[in-house]
């Protein structure tokens, strides 16, 4: 927990989940959910979920399977509300972001490689690596990547951010000319609405969602959204409003 964070009770559907952005795991594993809703349902408790709020908006960092899990016992608790404990820290979207890379680097499941190399884009995209070498940012990624892999990756996802490559034994100098600017708020909650409608698609077509009351739910939010998209001046087709 950051200094100037302060534990909550927040209602979940206020809590804006990004898995574009803020999230380094390619994808929320069903059975850890329900592995930590049984334990919730045991009465087990959790350290709080980490939350980061910009611009007045609240952006979830850390704890996808723990507020996932906590609406899996609300459903089955038939439950009016739903909230989670979760530790919030007022900063900018370039900090959630780099907490949010660094996040899975010492503490829950093993991260795969492909899951290390987005931490390392999350913390590129925050702004936080400018002037930094390789080695630094081995360091700052708790070494969970060697510092050639590091440069490997920027060399390949950002040209020109750490800088030219030293000599053998020698630390790669940093302060590489690409700027990268973060997200504002606005963007990445917008994301995170079109990322929740894609994961719905996703599901459906990997055949997960099998419940006719699950499927007629979902079927009712995507109408709502619909009409709710092309009240605001949205185009079905994909084109763009003349609004």
């Amino acid at each position: 927990m950051t200094a100037n964070a302060s534990v909550k009770q927040l209602d979940i559907v206020d809590i804006i989940r990004d898995q574009e952005t803020l999230q380094v795991r390619t994808e929320v594993d069903p059975k850890t959910v329900e592995q930590y809703a049984r334990s919730m349902r045991a009465g087990s408790k959790f350290p709080p979920v980490q939350v980061y709020e910009v611009d007045g908006r609240l952006f979830l960092v850390d704890g996808f399977h723990r507020v996932a899990a906590a609406e899996a016992v609300a459903d089955h608790k038939k439950a009016l509300t739903r909230t989670i404990a979760a530790s919030v820290t007022v900063g900018t979207m370039g900090e959630a972001m780099q907490a949010a890379a660094l996040a899975n680097t010492t503490n829950g499941k093993a991260l795969k490689t492909a899951e290390y190399r987005r931490s390392f884009r999350m913390l590129a995209k925050s702004g936080v690596l400018e002037g930094l070498d390789s080695r630094t940012i081995a360091d700052m990624m708790n070494n969970v990547v060697s510092h050639v892999t590091i440069w490997k990756w920027a060399n390949e996802d950002f040209p020109g951010l750490l800088g030219n490559k030293a000599k053998k034994g020698e630390r790669p100098e940093g302060g590489g000319s690409r700027p990268i600017d973060p997200l504002s708020a606005a963007q990445v909650e917008q994301q995170a609405a079109i990322s929740a409608l894609y994961q719905s698609l996703r599901l459906l077509n990997a055949g997960k969602v099998t419940s006719t009351q699950a499927l007629n739910e979902i079927a009712q939010a995507a109408t709502e959204v619909l009409a709710e998209a092309v009240k605001r001046g949205g185009d079905p087709e994909g084109n763009p409003s003349p609004f």
